[in-house]
């Protein structure tokens, strides 16, 4: 029988280094284990945990321990407001939260600390009685790609955490001598997965809460010697603005993406960049009802099919369904069905929802439009409930926003009915935008307008949020 717990073979790494901070501070295998049977070894088995996320050695350890351990964490992001984590408690019954000690001085709720690591604290509420009666299965709640002050989580299974992180094991070169770099929170579940699958390979990663844009980010990135790290589209777009192809970075192996659509301008430009360097890029497609990551496209193929997501990572499948759920098998575009190990069990929104099992038997309607190559190759073209009509005649949002940032005009879109809304942060944008529209008749001219903001709103993990506009 297959041991489905993802951090089992941690120990067979024992003195090989397992987290650098960004003090450069050397934690091995052997001791992050001790740290996380810290934390564990406090807190009853199939209890339900908060964990507010920083890319810290206390925050890696404890989810560590947990999930060793049979207890169930809820990833939340660190600047989550005290509010949110009330309602989440409340809704989820948690009696224990670990968080910075800083974060918990502004508590008022009733606690005591019953352990900590540095700065990191795990407390025990004390008006508040546990119950341990969760699904076996269930491993991990991960918030959704909304609000993360939202009560509704994704539910990971033990088999999705092991099914997904060998998949991608498969997939992508990771090496016991990589030295990956978070670049991501903890929380998102891309970030997750790097930390997943180089832990699982035993690899080093470094971890900091810094940002590209940080002077120290840049010396840690060098003076660590970084082989390995990924990114969402955003942070792409900062990378070709800070210049990375003059940066002389001979440490680095390969680079991943994921999280969205990443422009072919930008998948050419790293391309060419990675092959300079002699390093790798590979494209990825994922969500976080599959635990993280669906497909790959390699850089053997990463040429001819640049704006491609690639193929089905192993063990997974994928299917085009039309609107009466037939199979698309010619080459027309239809909803984007996947199939594989990885699938959530569903969703959560409170408690009671965690006795449930696995009502998504594998199957995940991803709710993007694609279509199919010849070569088996799958296109990302929209998002199912991102359309608008315009007179009667139904517009992608996605499909006229992709069109105009290939074109250089780097803008988003959102709207309504015969009200399409094109926003843009640069003025000179405005005129070039409905000329393109006019020569493109993609839209009627009465039905869209150009917007001029001062920021996109995105979220922690660089994706738009479009609710904001």
């Amino acid at each position: 029988m297959i041991n489905f717990n993802l951090f089992d073979n941690l120990t067979r790494f024992s003195n090989k280094v397992a987290l650098v901070t960004d003090n450069f501070d050397y934690i091995k295998y052997r001791e992050l284990l001790e740290i996380s049977i810290g934390f564990s070894s406090k807190v009853p088995k199939r209890s339900v945990v908060i964990i507010v996320c920083d890319n810290s050695v206390g925050s890696v350890a404890s989810y560590v321990g947990f999930i060793r351990t049979g207890i169930v964490p809820i990833l939340l992001e660190r600047n989550i407001g005290y509010e949110s984590i009330k309602n989440i408690s409340r809704a989820y019954n948690v009696k224990y939260i670990c968080s910075e000690n800083s974060y918990l001085d502004k508590y008022n709720e009733k606690f005591h600390i019953i352990h900590s690591h540095e700065k990191y604290d795990l407390i025990e509420f004390i008006d508040i009685d546990c119950i341990n009666d969760l699904h076996n299965d269930l491993a991990l709640l991960l918030p959704t790609s909304g609000s993360t002050g939202s009560p509704k989580f994704v539910k990971i299974s033990y088999k999705n955490l092991y099914s997904n992180t060998k998949s991608i094991s498969q997939s992508l070169p990771i090496e016991s001598n990589d030295v990956a770099l978070t670049t991501m929170p903890m929380n998102y579940s891309y970030g997750l997965s790097i930390i997943n699958t180089h832990l699982f390979n035993g690899a080093s990663i470094v971890l900091t809460n810094k940002t590209m844009m940080e002077k120290e980010f840049w010396s840690l990135f060098f003076n660590a010697k970084i082989t390995t790290f990924g990114g969402v589209p955003f942070i792409y777009k900062m990378l070709k603005r800070l210049k990375f192809s003059e940066m002389n970075i001979n440490t680095l192996k390969y680079i991943t993406q994921a999280g969205g659509r990443l422009d072919p301008s930008l998948v050419e430009y790293f391309t060419s960049v990675c092959k300079k360097n002699n390093s790798k890029f590979y494209v990825m497609y994922g969500q976080t009802e599959a635990t993280a990551r669906m497909s790959v496209l390699s850089f053997k193929n990463i040429d001819d099919k640049k704006d491609s997501i690639g193929k089905a990572i192993p063990g997974g499948k994928f299917m085009l369904i039309d609107g009466k759920g037939r199979e698309v098998t010619k080459d027309k575009t239809g909803e984007l069905i996947y199939f594989g190990d990885n699938v959530s069990m569903g969703y959560a929104n409170n408690y009671a929802d965690l006795v449930l099992g696995d009502i998504n038997k594998g199957k995940l309607k991803t709710g993007d439009i694609a279509r199919r190559d010849s070569d088996g190759y799958y296109y990302i073209v929209g998002r199912r409930k991102r359309f608008v009509k315009i007179f009667g005649v139904r517009v992608g949002l996605d499909e006229v926003e992709n069109y105009l940032n290939d074109k250089g005009l780097e803008c988003v879109c959102s709207g309504s009915d015969d009200n399409l809304k094109i926003y843009t942060t640069n003025p000179d944008y405005i005129d070039k935008i409905h000329d393109f529209i006019s020569e493109s008749k993609l839209i009627h001219h009465k039905g869209y307008s150009v917007h001029l903001i001062d920021y996109i709103p995105r979220n922690k993990s660089g994706k738009v949020k479009y609710s904001c506009l």
